[in-house]
């Protein structure tokens, strides 16, 4: 299983000095996000089948490999691609490698900067695009520090 590390970056809406930034550093740091995205992704395997990870390794780190608060990744045939808060890149994949060797291959970019979200825009663009589907979560599916549920249903409210 791959797993992706990152924090969003802040944007301009969280001007320093600012209400919303002030909000937002609180709210961070109450759920342990206020250090700088790691950009990793980490490869767990359970060996035994027990549903266990016996071993934990970095897959791929850094803008070295690419990587820009990596949230998606999807394999298809021998392609791993990795959706990052600016784009999409690819790496090569072999079933049992343990990391990515070279930087990945950018796929495309994605609009950024406010308002604009990149992930807002694949959507728009992507939806109803045959062979691509998306999964949306609310609170129910949120299995985390309960502080994490309410800003999710902030977002979602009547303010949003």
């Amino acid at each position: 299983m791959l797993m992706a590390s990152k924090l969003c970056a802040a944007g301009p809406h969280f001007k320093e000095g600012g209400v919303r930034a002030w909000a937002a550093k609180l709210l961070m740091s109450r759920v342990g996000a206020t250090t700088p995205s790691a950009d990793r992704i980490t490869l767990l395997r359970d060996a035994d089948g027990d549903g266990v990870a016996e071993t934990k390794t970095t897959f791929a780190q850094g803008a070295a490999h690419g990587l820009k608060s990596p949230f998606g990744m999807t394999l298809v045939g021998e392609t791993l691609y990795v959706a990052n808060a600016d784009g999409v890149v690819s790496f090569p994949y072999q079933p049992g490698q343990t990391s990515v060797t070279g930087a990945g291959t950018r796929v495309f970019d994605l609009p950024g900067g406010p308002p604009a979200s990149g992930l807002n825009d694949a959507t728009r663009r992507l939806e109803g695009v045959e062979g691509i589907a998306f999964s949306r979560f609310s609170t129910a599916d949120v299995v985390r520090h309960p502080i994490v549920g309410r800003i999710v249903e902030a977002y979602e409210g009547p303010n949003a």
